[in-house]
């Protein structure tokens, strides 16, 4: 037996010795603050670690974002194992995805017709606000005395790695309103990746490049002798959706080559927080992209277009996209073969002493699941998020229900992240983005550390080609994959005041920066000539006051 295998089963004994521990005596977990010192449980409750969650059934209303990959709430195996455990009845208030978030702020704003939960993701100021006027309740005291899945994950995950995620789910008034989603995943961690279309780097004779330099050689190739082989030169080297400061997206996957970027625009320079594109080195980055722009390289719908129209190019007939920028391959549809043939390499380009990594602490939670004051059984409502946040759900949310959509892996099969010591754990049966009835489409709140995911059998092709490509990072740098976790922010607790003065700065900075680094790229602006007028500009719009705001939350932060 292996070290990782005796890891887990380390972990599962201590995971059960704790909620073990937690049902039996009713001691206050102490990693949660701000608790209210009255707990009295909800008597509609079963004690902790019965088979079922209610005395007598309960009707919880859920407003949550419809997915198109989900065939039917009310009868999807997910749904039936919570009303199952839970002695549950949900009801379905289901919004359509593309208007879902404008939907709930108009009804949070109104205050009127709430559900029991709203099980989507929300901004932080979203949160602090309608926790602050109570449309949200606070769970201090049931995350303190009645969580049987989550808290002992969060306990052992503190024990082990040394940070409390529960810091990154607690508003600055103390009080936590939300049931996170924290999905680790080695893949999720590495969200901006560069893919080539290997065929035709075989026909022109060339390797995976492992420098900005060669690439560029590779897209001029592409570019100059039609490797698709239609003769007319259709080819276009490299290409993207317009995305505004995202993080995932080919502007955040070349960036990183010339400064490390974190979240909210930021960057770390001699221990303080900078603001990316006020520095030296973002305005090298946009002299190398206006290189590809004017050479014909990077592909001018790259701003106008969105990622609906890159998916139909991706999907069409003929071959025509040498490199982009995203996750996964999975922008092609799934269950097409030309998944297994579209054989996208993702590579990690050096410039120098820099490379195109830009990593990510997946841990860090989304806000999700909100219980709100209308909700007559709140507890009941926390007890069920809590049960999706146990080991069982946390698989069942992503990859379905055990037997159906996936098994357990055969004894000689490997994970794909068997090169880094991670054991096989799941063979999945249904393919991922696939339209299925097993599961809520990871939108639900969940706990997931690396090893499940990493413990993937590769029956995914679009995973794997993923999986090979974090391997070049592990062959190149060892098991830190080149990332300092230190060198980026990843995610900043904000009071209410800092947020709404945040929101103003950052509503007409964002604005500018994007609009100015299209026409710097597209050379409308000269870059030398108008870089001082650029930077005098953001100063005006208070940038200052924005890095000195994150500053203080960084320090408060990293001060605990």
């Amino acid at each position: 037996m292996n070290n990782k295998k005796l890891r887990l089963i380390g972990l599962v004994l201590v995971l059960s010795m704790i909620v073990l521990a937690l049902s039996g005596c009713g001691t206050k977990n102490e990693l949660v603050s701000g608790t209210s010192g009255s707990y009295v449980m909800d008597p509609i409750l079963n004690p902790l670690g019965s088979e079922t969650i209610c005395k007598e059934t309960v009707t919880l209303e859920f407003l949550m974002s419809r997915s198109g990959t989900v065939t039917d709430y009310d009868t999807n195996a997910f749904t039936k194992r919570l009303e199952e455990k839970g002695n549950v009845e949900i009801v379905f208030n289901l919004l359509p995805s593309n208007d879902s978030s404008s939907k709930i702020n108009l009804m949070l704003s109104s205050g009127s017709d709430l559900p029991d939960v709203i099980n989507h993701d929300l901004d932080d100021i979203t949160v602090a606000t309608y926790g602050d006027a109570g449309t949200f309740l606070a769970l201090n005291d049931y995350y303190a005395n009645s969580s049987e899945y989550l808290m002992p994950r969060i306990e052992q995950y503190k024990e082990e790695k040394g940070v409390n995620l529960l810091d990154y789910i607690t508003m600055s008034d103390g009080n936590i309103y939300t049931m996170g989603s924290f999905n680790e995943s080695i893949h999720n961690n590495f969200p901006s990746v560069i893919w080539m279309y290997e065929p035709w780097l075989k026909k022109l004779g060339m390797e995976l490049p492992t420098t900005l330099d060669e690439y560029v050689e590779c897209l001029k190739a592409f570019r100059d002798k039609d490797p698709n082989g239609n003769g007319i030169g259709d080819e276009l080297p490299v290409i993207d959706y317009a995305r505004t400061f995202s993080n995932d997206g080919f502007m955040y996957a070349f960036l990183q080559a010339f400064i490390k970027t974190g979240n909210y625009n930021t960057a770390i320079v001699d221990g303080k927080v900078n603001m990316y594109y006020t520095t030296d080195e973002y305005k090298e980055f946009l002299k190398w992209m206006k290189m590809l722009y004017s050479e014909g390289l990077l592909d001018k719908t790259t701003f106008s277009q969105d990622s609906a129209t890159l998916k139909t190019l991706m999907n069409g007939k003929e071959v025509r996209i040498g490199s982009y920028v995203s996750t996964s391959t999975s922008i092609l549809t799934a269950g097409d073969k030309r998944r297994e043939n579209y054989e996208y390499k993702p590579v990690f380009l050096e410039n120098g002493d820099e490379a195109t990594i830009y990593y990510t602490n997946s841990i860090l939670p989304y806000n999700k699941y909100f219980i709100t004051k209308s909700c007559k059984h709140p507890e009941v409502a926390f007890r069920l998020g809590d049960f999706m946040s146990g080991a069982e759900m946390t698989t069942w949310t992503r990859w379905g229900e055990k037997g159906v959509d996936w098994v357990e892996p055969a004894k000689d099969d490997v994970s794909m992240y068997d090169f880094m010591g991670y054991d096989a754990i799941i063979d999945a049966v249904t393919q991922w983005g696939s339209v299925q009835n097993g599961h809520w489409a990871q939108t639900s709140p969940s706990f997931r550390t690396a090893e499940i995911a990493a413990g993937v059998v590769s029956s995914d092709s679009s995973q794997q080609a993923k999986a090979d490509g974090i391997k070049i990072l592990y062959d190149r740098y060892g098991e830190n994959l080149g990332v300092d976790i230190n060198d980026r922010i990843y995610k900043l607790i904000f009071s209410i005041d800092e947020l709404e003065e945040i929101s103003d700065i950052t509503t007409i900075i964002n604005s500018y920066a994007q609009n100015a680094q299209y026409k710097f790229i597209t050379g409308e602006m000269d870059i030398d000539k108008e870089w001082d007028n650029f930077i005098k500009e953001l100063k005006s719009s208070n940038v200052d006051r924005l890095v000195e705001i994150y500053q203080t939350a960084y320090d408060r932060m990293n001060d605990k």
